[in-house]
């Protein structure tokens, strides 16, 4: 792929089975790459990674994870193939994104992110509804509040 050179970012999303990984410019995917699980620390995830990458000057990556013991293996693929440090997403009320929930600590990443994009995208409230591995339900109320959900 050739891109103009700068303003590039990773987005990685790190699921129960798979990882997927986006090369984003501003709010628009660039394009995108599936890897199973077991795909992580194969020599072709680093080339394919590479490919996606293409030309462009990965300036940040970020990662959404609900599989912490696979984060390691992501974090190197990034740094090998696009020669950017990770930074995960960990859930936490703040003043940007206040919260009832009554444990920020047990919230998985993906819910937090879910939320938080909706909020940022459509406004608020909001309710997300995610079919992944699990159906997710999550809620933001008119004054932009985390207020929890489901998970079924």
């Amino acid at each position: 792929m050739t891109v103009d050179a700068a303003g590039y970012r990773l987005a990685a999303i790190l699921g129960n089975t798979t990882c997927r990984i986006a090369l984003m410019e501003g709010l628009e995917a660039r394009g995108t790459l599936v890897l199973s699980h077991d795909e992580l620390r194969e020599p072709a995830a680093i080339e394919r990674l590479r490919e996606l990458c293409g030309d462009a000057r990965v300036e940040e990556a970020g990662l959404c994870s609900v599989v912490p013991s696979r984060e390691d293996a992501v974090a190197q693929l990034v740094r090998e193939a696009a020669g950017a440090e990770l930074t995960a997403v960990r859930p936490a009320a703040s003043s940007f994104f206040p919260s009832v929930y009554r444990s920020m600590e047990t919230l998985g990443a993906d819910r937090y992110c879910g939320a938080l994009a909706a909020r940022a995208r459509y406004g608020a409230p909001v309710i997300v509804v995610d079919c992944g591995t699990a159906t997710t339900v999550n809620v933001v109320d008119e004054r932009g509040v985390y207020l929890g959900g489901v998970i079924a």
